[in-house]
């Protein structure tokens, strides 16, 4: 704050007091413009770059002539001294300055450029010669910069110019101001503006017009490609906008071999007539002193050559900065870093992780593929083994379908009316007891069919009777488990051949055994048969609601088992589905319900009085509600 304030106070006494310098000039003196000797460059470390200083600067030299705000990066005092010739015409530039650094409060310079372009005739209109003249320039300079925060440089001068021409005589005062920004972050990166020769005073008047001094703006920049303690290389590149002029535009580089030899090379590429091509040289003669030298060669100037010797003194300033903004961001960044370097440790063993699991289920996907195909091997074998005992007895019929491995006792001739099994057929059902003990632990349904010879009631409860006998059989004879078993009977419901025939109704006349084998009795649905039937006295329950058990007489007759009533065909199929999958054969009856509409009532079947309600117990240890029509 107190650095701004001094600033501040310098400018407002260059305000108030530059009309001190604006002194009336020797009138009639000429029509040339003024102080055109301060656009030439006499700093030959910056020419040989093509001029390109205003960012690059860091000498008192190229606080002169470029920018300002260079004094601010001067690390001790200076002591310089430059010259310029043009061999032909013969024209003498010098100058010589001393900046005294304070530290980290600022830096000040002063000194003077002098410019003499020797001795010329006076001649009149005719030509004739009427004497001799010298034309002299000179600029007295002060200014001063320092650096004002992190990477940030300000500096300010003000030039006192006098010039005489043609024995004429005039004065004037220009300011120079400009910045300079260097990302202490990043510092081989730098950016730089400045505004040279900004008159503050009247300008010099020749004969009836009043000149200006040519003010010129400046914006640079410059990156060091290489920075090592071996080389520093560096571009730089300046955009200049003179108020009496063309935009132009100037490239250059540096090498720094050591901080021993520096060569430099730069080209005028853009706002010129033609493109001046530079070069130079520099040599650090020690720590604090160093020699400069330029060339450049123009068709109307000829040869130029810049010479420069520096010297540094006092010791270098420490720059005392607050860093606690940058300590801040350095402190977040750090975090920002680590957090974001546990976040990829996070993710990378989550990755891993992941990988093993992967890895982990492919193996076991592997396993399980592996044990599938052996349990299919071992199917395919079971059943190969099943088939050719099968075949080895004329009683047993063996296919496959939906539900499963079905064997088919064809042979089997109970005698008539009869449910005992007659012993010739008791080595074919040990034949089929060791087909079914090939496959343990499998559900096991016993179906009887009938022909259609008699009446449908009897010849569905013989059917069920001798489907009950195989049963038993199996269980007291094949060692096979009760509740691995159940027994049905079909009645004359599902022929397999002709009725009309001898021997298609001895085909109907079998006792089926399937064996329900993984999925497939689950997807297994029969086909209903749709029929009409007589509405009930009373409206039957909705699905959810188990229908009371209506009481019935102990007397002959059919006993029809029902489970539920259904408004809709797909909620009555759904109903014969599962009871399917529980291994009943069901149908849906449609009914007509004088003031309730169309119902859909699953009927399980017609059996004698004890295997109704051996089947009404078992439908209602499985959660679902049945009831008995007599």
């Amino acid at each position: 704050m107190k650095k701004l304030k001094f600033l501040i106070l310098i400018f407002l006494l260059i305000l108030i007091t530059s009309p001190i310098y604006s002194v009336e000039s020797t009138d009639k003196a000429g029509t040339l413009p003024s102080a055109g000797f301060l656009k030439i460059s006499l700093d030959p470390r910056g020419f040989a770059m093509a001029e390109a200083g205003t960012a690059f600067g860091e000498t008192l030299a190229a606080g002169i002539f470029y920018n300002p705000a260079a004094l601010g990066r001067l690390k001790k005092s200076e002591f310089s001294l430059g010259s310029f010739y043009f061999l032909a015409p013969e024209i003498n530039m010098e100058y010589v300055g001393l900046a005294q650094n304070f530290g980290d409060i600022f830096t000040i310079a002063f000194g003077v450029i002098q410019c003499d372009t020797g001795e010329q005739e006076r001649t009149d209109v005719s030509g004739s010669v009427l004497g001799t003249f010298n034309n002299k320039s000179s600029a007295t300079f002060f200014s001063f910069g320092g650096m004002y925060g992190p990477g940030f440089y300000f500096g300010f001068g003000i030039k006192y110019i006098e010039e005489s021409l043609a024995g004429k005589y005039g004065k004037t005062v220009t300011s120079d101001m400009g910045i300079i920004y260097i990302p202490p972050t990043f510092d081989r990166l730098g950016f730089g503006f400045s505004m040279i020769n900004i008159p503050i005073a009247q300008p010099i008047q020749f004969i009836e017009e009043k000149t200006k001094v040519g003010s010129t703006f400046k914006l640079g920049w410059f990156i060091k490609a290489i920075d090592s303690e071996e080389l520093v290389w560096t571009f730089v590149m300046d955009n200049n906008i003179p108020s009496d002029g063309r935009f132009q535009l100037n490239l250059g580089m540096e090498f720094n071999f050591y901080n021993f030899l520096y060569i430099r090379a730069g080209d005028k590429i853009v706002g010129y007539d033609l493109n001046e091509a530079t070069f130079g040289f520099g040599l650090g003669l020690s720590e604090d002193m160093s020699l400069d030298y330029s060339y450049s060669t123009r068709p109307e100037l000829g040869a130029t050559h810049r010479f420069a010797f520096t010297l540094r003194f006092g010791k270098p300033k420490e720059v005392k900065v607050d860093t606690s903004e940058l300590d801040k961001l350095k402190s977040e960044l750090d975090e920002e870093r680590r957090r974001l370097a546990d976040e990829d440790a996070r993710k990378q063993i989550e990755d891993e992780a992941r990988q093993r699991q992967l890895l982990a289920d492919q193996e076991k996907q592997r396993e399980l593929l592996a044990a599938q195909q052996k349990l299919l091997e071992e199917e395919r074998k079971r059943l190969e083994d099943a088939k050719l005992k099968a075949s080895e007895d004329e009683n047993i019929e063996i296919r496959e379908d939906s539900r499963g491995l079905v064997l088919n006792l064809v042979g089997i001739n109970f005698a008539s009316g009869s449910a005992a099994i007659p012993q010739s057929a008791y080595s074919s059902l040990n034949n089929a007891a060791s087909i079914i003990n090939s496959y343990p632990n499998v559900q096991i349904r016993i179906e009887g069919h009938t022909d259609s010879i008699g009446a449908e009631a009897l010849n569905q409860q013989l059917s069920h009777k001798r489907a009950e006998a195989v049963k038993n059989y199996f269980i007291r004879n094949a060692g096979i488990q009760r509740s691995l078993i159940s027994a049905f009977g079909y009645g004359e419901s599902k022929p397999i051949a002709s009725n009309d025939t001898e021997d298609g109704r001895f085909r109907n006349r079998r006792v089926e055994i399937i064996l329900l084998t993984g999925s497939q009795a689950d997807s297994y649905i029969d086909a209903p048969t749709y029929y009409e039937e007589p509405a009930p006295y009373y409206e039957p329950p909705e699905p959810t609601y188990t229908e009371p058990e209506p009481t019935y007489e102990s007397s002959s007759g059919e006993y029809t088992v029902f489970v539920g009533s259904h408004k809709t065909i797909d909620a009555a199929n759904r109903e014969i589905q599962k009871l399917q999958s529980l291994g009943y054969s069901a149908v849906y009856v449609k009914v007509n319900i004088p003031g309730k509409g169309i119902y859909y009532r699953i009927k399980v079947g017609s059996y004698d009085k004890e295997t109704a309600d051996q089947i009404k117990s078992d439908l209602e240890s499985k959660g679902m509600g049945a009831w008995i029509k007599h």
